[in-house]
């Protein structure tokens, strides 16, 4: 179970560096290319990761947890870094999908 949950420890840094890479992308067309690649390498490695995840937890909430997850930190991450402020309507969807992310983790038992 520990290499499960550093598994989705590391996906889910690995997905949030992806989202900069590709925000930062389109933003500074001078380092487009290079974060592009950089983005695209780290996809690769994600799949190794999700290979293992699956080889150590149920496939319903390996799943849940792969999207789920880095999803959340992603969309986060990408509103701190754009100075974007969320909205109530914002709060309750991140507050629903977490919630549902506990609730898949805890029923597994």
């Amino acid at each position: 179970m520990l290499t499960a949950a550093l598994g989705l420890l590391l996906l889910t840094v690995m997905q949030v560096v992806i989202v900069a890479m590709m925000h930062y992308g389109n933003v500074k067309p001078e380092w487009g290319r290079t974060c592009y690649w950089v983005a695209t390498l780290l996809g690769f490695a994600c799949v190794v990761v999700v290979v293992v995840i699956f080889n150590h937890m149920e496939a319903n909430l390996a799943l849940g947890l792969i999207v789920g997850l880095p999803f959340v930190c992603g969309q986060l991450y990408l509103a701190r870094i754009t100075h974007t402020r969320l909205s109530l309507r914002r709060w309750a969807g991140i507050a629903c999908v977490a919630a549902g992310l506990f609730l898949l983790a805890y029923g597994s038992r």
